[in-house]
């Protein structure tokens, strides 16, 4: 795999999500039912940079085991994309839940919004990874 090509289909999908579904659709807020804690993460536009980051660190892991496996269906890698981040997101749940709520954004945001979290992440890198490998396709 071309390392150039697949930042280019992973930019172009990140910012793709992140505009239509995020900010047009308003997701988050639709899953999170909480629209307080949702535009005050996305009105700071730095979270969107650690966003980008974190997908990347979510998107690595994912990799990792797509790539032990030597996963080439989409489909399962679609799976082991969903089940990595199902398990990461479900830890940070479980260690935001087991200390008490602070003044943390992701403090609150575990703790009022839960699993309706877990799910979004879940939804999120799925339709960035989709979009990403179907633009890594397209590209010569």
């Amino acid at each position: 795999m071309d390392l150039f090509k697949i930042f280019i289909s992973y930019l172009f999908s990140f910012s793709f999500v992140f505009l239509v579904f995020i900010y047009f659709l308003k997701m988050p807020a639709y899953i999170a039912q909480n629209n307080e804690l949702v535009h005050e993460y996305y009105k700071n536009y730095y979270n969107i940079i650690f966003d980008f980051f974190l997908v990347i660190a979510y998107f690595l892991i994912a990799s990792f085991f797509i790539y032990m496996f030597q996963v080439r269906d989409n489909v399962l890698q679609l799976c082991i994309v969903a089940l990595t981040t199902f398990i990461i997101s479900t830890l940070f749940l479980i260690y935001f839940w087991m200390r008490p709520q602070g003044t943390s954004f992701f403090s609150r945001w575990f703790h009022q919004v839960g699993f309706r979290a877990v799910f979004f992440d879940v939804l999120l890198l799925l339709l960035i990874y989709m979009i990403m490998m179907e633009f890594y396709n397209l590209i010569i």
